[in-house]
């Protein structure tokens, strides 16, 4: 395996990391082709065939949650309407103490830790 920088993956608008304003741009575009996709309607369908399974053999399921944004919001809110059990996770990855930055926005260690902390409650019971 080689590494592969992020920039190299996705196409990103110049100046990006030094104008606030092409930086809103980006995100902007980003929402709108995100919406644009479909990708939350086949999460949403994926969800309910995995959650119909479950029922039909006997088995557990709960959506673990492992983000507060308004994606997940949203996939929430589908989910209690159709009443499929959900269990919310997130952890607020943003803070500086929990992320990567500034080499990667993903959640660090001590993030996955209060990740584990949470699925283990929801688990144990």
């Amino acid at each position: 395996l080689a590494f592969v920088p992020m920039d190299s993956l996705y196409g990103h608008l110049p100046l990006r990391r030094h104008s606030s304003i092409v930086n809103l741009w980006e995100e902007v575009r980003n929402d709108w082709l995100e919406r644009r996709s479909g990708k939350a309607e086949v999460t949403r369908q994926l969800v309910e065939a995995i959650y119909r399974l479950c029922c039909e053999h006997g088995i557990a399921f709960t959506l673990a949650l492992l983000d507060a944004g308004a994606p997940a919001r949203d996939l929430q809110a589908y989910c209690e309407k159709a009443g499929i059990p959900v269990f919310e996770a997130a952890v607020d990855y943003e803070h500086p103490f929990l992320n990567n930055r500034p080499y990667d926005g993903h959640p660090n260690g001590l993030a996955h830790f209060l990740y584990f902390g949470k699925l283990y409650r929801l688990l144990a019971q």
